[in-house]
């Protein structure tokens, strides 16, 4: 199950990752859309955006965050921006979309010492270990897939 939750985060992440650096073609007037029995998709347009009292942004791709079984989301963090250390209830797989994403596994908050994982890059949050990460001088956008249900945790700072 690890193997191919992990094949199918990074497949997705390949496409979005393609997709933000170009430009919506024109449609053909030939081209028939696709049977959405056979292949769903969500454009970059019409992803839902919420903000979290930090500012990072999050959209799910797919799938419920909070509820049992697979979910995947895009996160988006703008230059300057970085959580708190936390940790999470269970492990979640992180693409590296856009920009470099910046992360320490240190409880201490220090921004000079978070360390670079460039676009194209995937890592693996581990469940129940302390991280913190962020954007320093680019938004990053990070492709994270997952089991839910998930349960993040502040972690204390020193």
């Amino acid at each position: 199950m690890r193997i191919r939750a992990a094949a199918a985060l990074v497949l997705a992440a390949s496409v979005v990752s393609v997709a933000s650096a170009q430009t919506t073609p024109p449609i053909p007037s030939t081209a028939i859309p696709p049977d959405p029995r056979s292949i769903v998709s969500l454009l970059e347009k019409d992803m839902k955006w919420t903000t979290d009292p930090l500012g990072q942004q999050q959209a799910v791709l797919f799938g419920d965050p909070n509820k049992p079984g697979p979910y995947a989301v895009a996160i988006k963090w703008a230059p300057g921006l970085f959580s708190h250390p936390h940790t999470h209830s269970t492990d979640r797989w992180a693409y590296v979309a856009k920009g470099t994403w910046w992360v320490s596994t240190s409880t201490h908050r220090d921004i000079a010492t978070t360390y670079p994982i460039p676009q194209g890059s995937f890592g693996i949050d581990l469940a129940n270990k302390v991280h913190w990460d962020g954007a320093k001088d680019e938004e990053v956008v990070l492709i994270v897939f997952g089991i839910g249900p998930i349960d993040s945790k502040l972690a204390e700072e020193n």
